[in-house]
């Protein structure tokens, strides 16, 4: 990723479109931003993309294999290409 000179002197951080891989506004990039810019650890970046995709809190949270594995059957389910 190429800094933002802009940025680094004035103290922002670069917008989204700056951001390594989450131009796609995918699940994967949503979780790498939370690990990467915010700091979360990643069972909480995924558990928190879990919820925000509308999946129930777990004990012991998501993994991010877990969310997109659920999602996809979802999805699969929706388009009825597979029973519920």
């Amino acid at each position: 990723m190429a800094i933002d000179n802009d940025a680094a002197t004035s103290g922002t951080t670069p917008g989204p479109a700056a951001w390594p891989g989450t131009a796609d506004g995918s699940v994967a990039g949503t979780y790498r931003r939370l690990v990467f810019l915010a700091g979360l650890r990643p069972r909480e970046a995924a558990s928190l993309v879990g919820r925000l995709e509308g999946l129930p809190m777990v004990p012991g949270g998501w993994t991010l294999a877990e969310v997109e594995r659920l999602l996809f059957v979802r999805a699969l389910v929706r388009r009825g290409r597979m029973g519920s």
